[in-house]
C-alpha cells in the first residue's frame, strides 16, 4: 500500500519513542526494522504530494541523514554487550544526533504540510483579520512550560513599513499580555507572535492567541439569551476585572505606567460557561481576548503609534484626523474607566439589547460610588448612554465611509455601499 498519513504518524511515534529509550532497548531495534521496511520511493511520493517540491527535496535529505545515524546505531549494538564505556558514550552521542535530526525532519514536514490545511476567517476588525487553521495534525504552538501543543488563531495585522516597526509592536504585544496576566491578574489566552516578510512595506505581524471555544465568548446567542439578572451577574464579573486594572494603574502611577482596556462585552469569554447565561453564578473565571493593540502608556505616551488605527483610511482622511488631533485621542477612552463603562453599556444598544441599559447603568453607578469613588465622577445617565451611542455609531459610519473611498472608483456600486453604511444597523 502507498505511504499515507497514518504511516507518517507511526514513523513519528516509533522514532521518538525509540530514541528516548535506553541503549539497546527493544524499541530501538523495532524502530530500525520499521524504518528499513519503508519503501523510499513511496515515502518520497507522499512528501511531494503534501509539501512543495523544494520542501520535499530538503526533507528527503534529512531523511537520508537520519537513516545514516540509524545504521550506525544498528552497527554499535553488538559492541554494547561488552559494556565498554567508550562504546556506550559513542552510542549515546549517535542516539542524540539521530533524535535531533528526527525532530528537525518532523518539524520541517509538518510546518510545510500547508496544502492539507483550511484557512477560516473567524472575524475582522479595523486593523486585523482573525484566521483559524483546520485540517492536518499540525502543532503550530507548544506551551513553553508543558510542551503540550495548543491550537492557536492568527490575528494578522496590516503590513508594517519596516522590520523595526514590526518588532516594536510585537514586543509590546507580548509585554501587554504578560502585564495583564502576571501583574494585573486578568487571564488571557496563550500568546505568541510571528514576524514575516522583508522590507520595505511588506513586513507582516501575526499575533498568535490560544483558540477559545466560540460558545464561551460573550456574543451571539449569549447576548440574545441575557436577562436583567444574568446581565447583572456578567457585568459584575467584568467590573471586577476593570477594578484590577484600575488598582494597577493607581499603584504604578508614580512610575508613569498605565494600562488601558477595551472592555466591551464581546471581548470577554467565560472559562467555565455551561451553555446558558441563566447558569452563571458570578464565580466563573473570565478570559480577556482583545490584546492585539497593546494599550500601555509610559509617562502619558502610548507605547505604540496611534496612527496604526488609520492606515486603512485614504491619505486626506489621515491628514484631517491628524490635524484635528484625533490620532492622539483615539486611545484615551480605554484609560478612563467611566468612559469604559459608558462604552460597555452603549454597546448593548448597538447589539440590539437596549432593554438592558437601565440595569447596567445602575451597576455602573454603584461602581462609580464604590470602586472608583476616589475619582469623584458624576453618575452615568441613560440619556448620556444614548448620546454616546449615537456619536459612536456616527463615527463608525464616517470611518467606514472614509475606508470605502480608498482606492475605489466612484460608481453605482460605490453609492449603493455608501447608502448601506449610513442606513443599515452596524451589527
Amino acid at each position: 500500500m502507498p505511504f499515507s498519513e497514518k504511516d507518517w504518524d507511526k514513523l513519528k511515534e516509533a522514532g521518538l519513542k525509540a530514541l528516548k529509550g535506553r541503549p539497546s532497548a527493544p524499541e530501538i531495534r523495532s524502530a530500525i526494522e520499521f524504518f528499513k521496511a519503508l519503501n523510499p520511493s513511496e515515502f518520497a511520493e507522499w512528501l511531494y504530494a503534501v509539501t512543495s517540491p523544494s520542501a520535499a527535496k530538503y526533507i528527503l535529505s534529512l531523511w537520508e541523514e537520519f537513516l545514516k545515524y540509524g545504521h550506525e546505531l544498528e552497527n554499535l549494538m553488538p559492541a554494547l554487550e561488552k559494556g565498554s564505556p567508550q562504546d556506550l558514550t559513542l552510542y549515546r552521542e549517535t542516539q542524540r544526533q539521530a533524535h535531533r535530526i528526527l525532530n528537525e525532519l518532523i518539524r520541517e514536514t509538518e510546518l510545510r504540510m500547508r496544502p492539507q490545511l483550511k484557512v477560516n476567517l473567524l472575524g475582522f476588525g479595523e486593523i486585523t483579520r482573525v484566521l483559524d487553521l483546520e485540517g492536518g495534525k499540525l502543532p503550530l504552538w507548544c506551551d513553553p512550560e508543558t510542551g503540550e501543543p495548543i491550537r492557536m488563531v492568527f490575528k494578522k495585522m496590516l503590513p508594517f513599513p519596516t522590520r523595526e516597526a514590526a518588532e516594536h509592536h510585537a514586543h509590546w504585544y507580548m509585554e501587554y499580555n504578560r502585564l495583564l496576566r502576571d501583574e494585573v491578574g486578568i487571564e488571557v489566552p496563550p500568546f505568541d507572535v510571528r514576524i514575516l516578510g522583508k522590507e520595505p512595506g511588506s513586513v507582516k505581524v501575526y499575533m498568535l492567541q490560544g483558540r477559545i471555544d466560540p460558545e464561551r465568548v460573550c456574543v451571539g446567542k449569549f447576548l440574545e439569551q441575557l436577562t436583567p439578572a444574568s446581565a447583572s451577574i456578567i457585568y459584575g464579573m467584568i467590573l471586577e476585572e476593570y477594578s484590577k486594572v484600575y488598582s494597577f494603574n493607581r499603584k504604578h502611577a508614580r512610575e508613569g505606567i498605565q494600562i488601558g482596556l477595551d472592555g466591551q462585552i464581546p471581548n470577554w469569554a467565560i472559562k467555565e460557561y455551561r451553555g446558558s447565561p441563566e447558569t452563571l453564578t458570578g464565580k466563573e473565571s473570565l478570559i480577556y481576548l482583545d490584546t492585539t493593540v497593546p494599550m500601555i502608556r509610559l509617562n502619558g505616551q502610548d507605547v505604540i503609534n496611534p496612527e496604526i488605527y488609520f492606515q486603512t483610511l485614504p491619505t486626506f482622511a489621515q491628514k484631517l484626523i491628524k490635524a484635528l488631533g484625533l490620532h492622539k485621542e483615539v486611545l484615551n477612552r480605554y484609560y478612563n474607566f467611566r468612559t469604559i463603562m459608558l462604552d460597555f453599556v452603549s454597546n448593548f444598544i448597538v447589539r440590539h439589547r437596549p432593554d438592558l441599559v437601565p440595569v447596567l447603568v445602575e451597576l455602573s453607578n454603584e461602581a462609580i460610588s464604590s470602586t472608583f469613588r476616589e475619582e469623584k465622577w458624576p453618575p452615568i445617565t441613560e440619556e448620556e448612554v444614548w448620546k454616546y451611542y449615537r456619536e459612536d455609531v456616527f463615527i463608525w459610519r464616517l470611518w467606514r465611509s472614509f475606508k470605502l473611498m480608498k482606492g475605489v472608483k466612484v460608481n453605482t456600486s460605490f453609492f449603493a455601499e455608501l447608502y448601506r453604511i449610513w442606513t443599515e444597523p452596524i451589527f
